[in-house]
């Protein structure tokens, strides 16, 4: 019985020691997510026990394990709470071959020439500050693979090069892929592994001068690399060893491809001329990548395209004359024009289409670089942007033009445009709000100000109105509201809930959906045509169908809407006056967001035909329907006023108002 007792006491001992050294609060504190915290915890006090009864001769061994790890996950808790100056910011996930942003990142990284935000969403892609974090893409249109000069960590997401593309190019999901550190071999294998499965149709593989020429060669993970990975302690210690300081360079700068000595010149500097067996090799594999990476885009009907930097060296005389005298460089031993002569060979070769920002850069009569860092700065992402524009517009595809109005990914939708005046809903503080603003002066100022959703705005003069309420459990009711004189009127009353109202033309008159709940039933919504002079309210639909998203003619004599019938939604006409309908559509797949043109001899309307939604439009002479746009995208929400087309849109993960030029 004693014997037992002691047994019992031990293995009491022998659990709280191990739950002790193997604190499952210690890990959560350092970022191990509270499951696996509590099973390591828990597998380490059973292995104790059954280690005290079955082999207590490796208990020693055990414990030496355990108190290793013990100090490490301390230490590493220590270090995150008493010492977090000492941080080394690390952005990445370690793969065996690449390495890739982590998910939901929200740092500001700060340099004494800039200071960012760096956020990214659920698949590791950059996003912007106002950016969703659980939009994930899975398909891209244009993806961009390179370095630290694509990855633009430098700069905001909205100053990125290829955001100014895409805000540009309007209607093209455009991603930015770049990651610091990556040489041809890592865009190689990320490309293989999992750009190919965004599906896009073209590649820009972005290559420096400075730096992509050297050292090419698929890149191993190390254990320490994983260490570093999974460890902020660990990384403080091992990073200095791997990683040089940008303060600790020769000129207090990164001045690759240039070296102080002649050998690392010659293994080196691909702007020198006497090269070594090794530079040789280098550029010889670089070669080999190129052609690899040519093959495997023709194999999946994939277009490649090389976007080339020139390196500070090649566009400013300070910089160049900086290096050769500090490293005694003897200038005649310089060719810095062979990268450019090299890559264009290569891509001719091959049949890539290539893009030289050198002639752009020189160009500028502001530097497109920051001084010390060696990154591209807001003005070289611009012109970088403006010259990639141009490039594809006549060697990929012309432009549509469609280019975005929004400044910031909100969810801006349903636009209305009058005069210089755009209407639209916008996210504020966690929820839609009602916004205008000048198109002109790009000012903005709310109309709506708290904690509920308004949406679907439409206005005439001083009179707005709108839909407010929760959409997901269908309770939103149809606001009118005077600005001039702030009354407010709520058109929907008892059961009665409504969306998407619009007015006449005269403003007398606002037409909605109104449906009504009933417990856990709800009637289909049915059109209103609501009279602001007297209240009154006449029906024009009944609730045997859906019906949505109404607009009244000019003259006030039909309407038009959408029906659910036979499983997807039509476009309608109705003469009010004797109750004639025409099915306008008549398809097998969904129409949504319809709007006339000034002239009403058009209606555009939302097609989602091709599997995603896109704009068209019907002529009611012709009878025959044109599409506006065509892309992977999705369009919505169009408002046609003179010859432009304005509607809301959604490119990956931009989003906003879109505008477009239309006959």
């Amino acid at each position: 019985m004693v014997a037992k007792d002691e047994q019992s006491k031990s293995a009491i001992i022998i659990a709280c020691t191990a739950l002790l050294i193997v604190n499952p609060a210690i890990l959560f504190m350092i970022g191990v997510t509270l499951y696996l915290s509590i099973a390591v915890g828990f597998i380490a006090v059973v292995v104790a026990v059954w280690a005290l009864f079955k082999f207590r001769k490796l208990l020693p061994l055990l414990f030496s394990f355990y108190t290793a790890f013990g100090l490490l996950i301390y230490g590493e808790a220590i270090f995150l709470m008493r010492f977090p100056e000492f941080i080394v910011e690390d952005l990445y996930h370690i793969k065996p071959d690449y390495y890739v942003n982590k998910p939901f990142l929200n740092k500001i990284l700060t340099d004494k020439e800039y200071q960012t935000t760096y956020k990214t969403n659920a698949q590791g892609f950059r996003i912007g500050r106002e950016g969703d974090p659980y939009k994930k893409l899975t398909n891209v249109e244009w993806l961009f693979l390179g370095d630290s000069y694509t990855q633009g960590a430098q700069v905001e997401f909205g100053e990125l090069y290829t955001t100014l593309l895409a805000n540009s190019y309007g209607d093209r999901i455009v991603l930015n892929a770049g990651i610091s550190g990556f040489g041809i071999a890592e865009s190689l294998n990320y490309f293989r592994n999992e750009g190919l499965q965004l599906e896009p149709e073209v590649v820009f593989l972005q290559i420096c001068n400075f730096n992509d020429f050297m050292n090419v060669q698929a890149r191993k993970a190390d254990f320490a690399d994983f260490l570093m990975n999974k460890s902020e302690l660990l990384k403080h210690i091992l990073y200095p060893l791997k990683y040089s300081n940008p303060a600790e360079l020769p000129l207090g700068r990164w001045t690759e491809p240039f070296y102080p000595d002649h050998q690392n010149n010659r293994d080196y500097n691909v702007f020198f001329k006497d090269k070594s067996e090794r530079q040789l090799k280098d550029l010889a594999k670089f070669s080999k990548y190129v052609q690899q990476f040519q093959e495997l885009c023709l194999s999946r009907g994939v277009e490649l395209v090389i976007v080339q930097l020139p390196t500070k060296e090649q566009l400013y005389f300070n910089e160049l004359s900086e290096v050769v005298e500090s490293f005694n460089i003897d200038p005649r031993d310089l060719d810095m024009n062979f990268p450019d002569r090299f890559l264009d060979s290569l891509s001719q070769k091959n049949g890539i289409k290539i893009l030289n920002l050198r002639d752009a850069f020189e160009s500028s009569k502001d530097r497109v670089y920051f001084a010390y860092d060696e990154h591209l700065n807001r003005l070289g992402h611009e012109i970088l942007a403006i010259s990639l524009e141009r490039f594809v517009n006549t060697h990929i595809r012309p432009h549509r033009g469609v280019h975005r109005i929004s400044s910031h990914n909100t969810g801006d939708r349903y636009p209305r445009v009058y005069g210089d005046t755009l209407l639209q809903q916008s996210i504020r503080d966690s929820n839609s709000e009602i916004i205008i603003k000048s198109l002109s002066e790009k000012i903005e100022s709310r109309l709506t100000f708290d904690n509920v959703d308004q949406i679907h705005p439409d206005l005439k003069g001083n009179k707005l109105v709108y839909t407010q309420g929760n959409q997901d459990t269908g309770e939103t009711e149809v606001i009118f509201r005077d600005l001039s004189t702030n009354e407010l009127i709520v058109l929907t009353s008892g059961e009665s809930f409504g969306a998407i109202p619009t007015f006449s033309e005269d403003g007398s008159k606002v037409v909605y959906a109104e449906w009504v709940n009933k417990g856990d039933f709800s009637t289909n919504p049915k059109i209103v045509l609501y009279d602001l002079s007297n209240g009154e309210k006449w029906t024009l639909t009944d609730d045997k169908y859906e019906h949505w998203r109404p607009i009244l003619s000019k003259n006030g004599k039909h309407v038009f809407y959408i029906s659910k019938r036979d499983g997807q939604f039509d476009v309608y006409r109705k003469n009010i006056q004797n109750d004639n309908e025409v099915n306008l559509t008549n398809s097998d797949y969904d129409e949504w967001d319809i709007e006339l043109s000034d002239n009403e001899e058009n209606l555009v309307f939302a097609s989602n035909e091709m599997g995603n939604w896109d704009l068209a439009v019907l002529n009611f002479k012709t009878n025959k329907v044109k599409y506006l746009t065509d892309s992977k995208g999705n369009e919505w929400d169009p408002y046609w006023t003179n010859d432009s087309l304005f509607f809301a849109a959604d490119y990956g993960i931009i989003n906003g108002i879109y505008h477009i030029r239309v006959k």
